[in-house]
């Protein structure tokens, strides 16, 4: 939002000067609000204490000017002093001096001085020069142009070009080169957490974009005054020149992080391009009509013949440009929106990886090569020798447990020769300098029984001595299953994972990769996303379903009313033999709600493990008389091994049957139920329930004029875009 404020905010310092820096005579009808805009939002400090007719205009000047110096001054002030006070109110020993602590206090409200800086330093240039022969100050019609007074006032005012426009340009290019080495190492610092007004809503590469959007501006509405005020016409061919030369900067470079912003800023640049061509327009015609009043020469040249006729001309193209751009911006967001990044429920935007001073890597990924090679991967590992040198400059650790990962310890001890090192012994060397170290660990298990095992497996093969370290402090641990839309549930574990405390322990452990990094510090907790994964309440049935579950497919009951609890519309049976839409038999028992009538068994839950078809010969049959009536099954394979999950050791059932994995992390059992609902016909929830949530909200606010005539079927999550991380 502040990328947005801050561009619309530009667009307007720009356009509110067309009158007073280019002479720009437009229509009153036309430039009448804009001047009732620009006169309630510029503030004359000095009215506030005396009349303005009891004060000279360089008086005032020096009030307008040095009113937003002295605001500056006065928060970089209490800034300090509040940090004083704390520093003096701590205990001794005192973990800063006097002096830093004041360096800090005034780093705690840089940002509101950037903020004033960035709203007032257009605001000072010099007085402007009179039209033709007039010889009065268009400021303060008391001051005659060319006498001694209009001259002090000249200089005065020349004097705050240098405080004000230059002075701040100066101030935002020195700030942003200070903030360059941390930003591009993404090291952030007290300086570049205080300056991040400047740079917060742009690429890493165009971080330094914020001076240019000044000069811009500093351009366009004051030192284009350079220019005497007889060749004003060449003000209004410098400024339009520049906006052509911006905007396709702008649509090439798109230097900020949201698409939207890109077009934003495009969109406003090519309308400010139109209002320069359209005072070019009026500009040339009114010469034109003034130096031969009566032949029609300006219709004749122009084909314009009232100034009315441009000036709407110049509003629809303003219009046409708007329209376009904002279908733009609402088709490019869509297609952001769809990209399969992880991002930020509060922002709905990539969150920033930043990392400690000192450090080299996010993420040290520990891993064995012979089980690990296919899930994981190397990019800066040049020397096998210096493993614990790797783990000192890295912010966080990740184990990846598959079999072979601890070995034993008698394999692990046993000398390897330099020609061929023993890949578990690097991996115990890895998690001893990790644990030595202290760092940040999350532990991630592989799914598949081939290159994985149990947990208890596992921790078996682990050293006993260092079991305890790994294992029993309530360290982050997720899976990495097979399949799509479970591995985005272990990445955002990875990611972003709540803080655990240890067993019998008060003090609390960074376990993720976002929560080691310094910008969420102090943080428990960061919500995390992926367009388009899979959520229970973005699904819901388009029809009712009734799904069958056999008593003797042992585990399906459970299965069954589980998803009956997560989606409406969905009856559960479990009668001993189906009644189906071609044959009736004995009564049916129900879970949650009965069924419409007798014969109304839409679906069949089929729930695979190991020991599915030899716990009940009935089984079989029931399947085998399913498909003769042509009853749609839904197959369920279990992933758990503590619940016979074996059967997909062999790849049996893999392609057709869903998968159900453990429930270690809900939202892989959340993940499940959506993957078997939408086999049973779920599909996405449209957004026009939204629409229609809005629309009974909007017939209650009148106080019931209209009959409320829809119902609320719950929220729709929405997402925007982004980019990868």
């Amino acid at each position: 939002m502040t990328a947005k404020v801050k561009i619309l905010l530009g667009f307007y310092q720009i356009s509110t000067v067309l009158s007073s820096t280019y002479s720009a005579r437009l229509p009153p009808k036309y430039t009448g609000w804009t001047d009732t805009l620009a006169n309630a939002i510029s503030i004359d400090w000095s009215g506030f204490f005396l009349p303005q007719q009891c004060l000279g205009y360089d008086l005032r000047l020096l009030a307008i000017a040095l009113s937003p110096v002295a605001l500056i001054t006065l928060l970089m002030v209490a800034g300090i002093s509040l940090r004083l006070h704390r520093w003096r109110a701590a205990p001794a020993p005192r973990e800063r001096s006097w002096y830093a602590e004041a360096a800090l206090g005034l780093l705690d409200l840089t940002p509101a001085g950037l903020v004033l800086i960035f709203c007032f330093a257009y605001t000072i240039s010099p007085p402007n020069e009179p039209l033709q022969q007039v010889s009065y100050m268009r400021q303060d019609a008391r001051v005659k142009c060319g006498t001694e007074e209009h001259r002090s006032i000249t200089d005065l005012a020349t004097g705050f070009i240098v405080l004000w426009p230059v002075g701040s340009l100066v101030l935002f290019t020195s700030l942003l080169a200070a903030c360059y080495k941390p930003l591009q190492a993404k090291t952030p610092n007290a300086l570049t957490r205080a300056t991040a007004f400047l740079h917060r809503e742009y690429e890493k590469t165009w971080y330094w974009w914020e001076a240019v959007e000044l000069a811009r501006k500093l351009v366009l509405t004051g030192f284009v005054l350079l220019i005497p005020e007889e060749r004003a016409f060449v003000r209004l061919v410098v400024a339009t020149l520049i906006c052509s030369f911006y905007a396709v900067v702008l649509a090439v470079v798109r230097p900020y992080k949201r698409v939207e912003d890109d077009v934003l800023a495009v969109a406003t640049s090519l309308v400010l391009l139109l209002l320069f061509l359209g005072t070019n327009w009026t500009t040339i015609f009114l010469g034109i009509e003034e130096r031969y009043p009566r032949a029609e020469a300006a219709a004749a040249l122009l084909g314009f013949g009232k100034l009315d006729v441009i000036v709407n001309t110049m509003i629809i193209l303003v219009a046409v440009v708007l329209v376009f751009f904002s279908i733009g911006a609402i088709v490019a967001a869509r297609r952001v929106a769809k990209i399969p990044t992880i991002r930020l429920v509060s922002t709905k935007q990539p969150p920033e990886l930043t990392i400690a001073q000192g450090l080299t890597w996010h993420l040290f990924l520990s891993h064995i090569w012979s089980t690990g090679q296919d899930a994981a991967g190397v990019d800066n590992l040049e020397d096998i020798g210096a493993l614990e040198e790797y783990i000192r400059r890295t912010q966080m650790i990740l184990f990846f447990l598959s079999k072979g990962y601890f070995r034993s310890q008698a394999i692990a001890r046993r000398p390897a020769t330099p020609s061929q090192p023993n890949p578990s012994r690097n991996c115990l060397r890895e998690i001893r300098s990790s644990l030595e170290q202290s760092k940040p660990i999350v532990l991630v298990q592989e799914a598949d029984p081939a290159k994985g095992g149990t947990l208890e497996e596992l921790r078996e093969s682990c050293p006993d001595e260092l079991q305890p370290d790994i294992f029993d402090q309530g360290r982050t641990m997720t899976t990495w299953y097979r399949i799509e839309e479970f591995q985005r549930v272990s990445l955002k574990t990875i990611a972003e994972a709540p803080r655990r405390r240890p067993h019998g322990s008060s003090t609390a452990q960074l376990m993720a990769v976002l929560l080691s990094s310094p910008g969420f510090v102090g943080q428990d907790a960061l919500g995390l996303y992926v367009p388009g994964e899979p959520r229970i309440h973005s699904f819901a049935l388009a029809k009712p379903v009734t799904l069958w579950a056999s008593p003797a497919n042992a585990g399906a009951a459970e299965l069954a009313d589980e998803l009956a609890a997560a989606f409406a519309g969905l009856t559960v049976s479990t009668a001993e033999e189906p009644s189906f839409a071609s044959r009736a038999s004995g009564p049916w028992s129900t879970r949650r709600s009965a069924p419409r009538r007798a014969g109304d068994a839409t679906h069949m839950l089929l729930y695979l493990n190991e020991d599915t078809f030899v716990s009940d010969e009935r089984l079989a049959e029931q399947v085998r008389q399913a498909r003769e009536d042509k009853l749609k099954i839904v197959m369920a394979h279990e992933n758990d091994l503590d619940k016979g999950g074996e059967l997909i050791a062999g790849g049996l059932y893999k392609d057709l049957a869903k998968s159900c994995f453990p429930g270690r992390h809900h939202e892989a059992a959340a993940v499940s139920l959506v993957l078997l609902a939408k086999g049973l016909g779920a599909t996405p929830v449209r957004p026009t329930v939204d629409l229609r949530h809005w629309k009974s909200l909007v017939c209650r606010a009148v106080g019931g004029l209209f009959e409320r005539t829809v119902r609320d079927r719950g929220d729709v999550s929405e997402t925007s875009a982004g980019q990868s991380v």
